[in-house]
């Protein structure tokens, strides 16, 4: 599997964890969109791009740990997350600058 299709996951709302496995490079538009139970996820360094809306509407979404080999972040990803959502990530990586953009808390690792 290369990718996580767009909305491949969207609305399930009994998804509370996922393995992504290390063949995925890209997460697709709204692929975890409303998985409002959701609460922490790991990106693997195989991905480099996620896509606009991914995790919108992830109410219970905690923590999500973004490697520095993503490089392209889309458009409201975290919209309708929660205040207590956190990034786990290399200073200075794309997701960092995505963080202190959108007002939303990080961690470096």
């Amino acid at each position: 599997m290369k990718s996580i299709g767009d909305s491949a996951f969207e609305g399930c709302s009994e998804l509370k964890t996922i393995k992504i496995p290390t063949s995925v490079k890209s997460i697709g538009y709204s692929a975890f969109s409303n998985c409002s139970s959701l609460k922490n996820i790991k990106i693997p360094k195989s991905v480099t791009e996620i896509v606009d809306g991914s995790f919108y509407g992830c109410h219970s979404l905690k923590t999500i740990t973004i490697p520095k080999e993503v490089t392209k972040l889309g458009k409201n990803l975290f919209v309708e997350c929660g205040d207590d959502l956190t990034i786990k990530t290399p200073k200075g990586s794309a997701a960092a600058k995505y963080a202190k953009k959108n007002g939303i808390k990080v961690k470096y690792i």
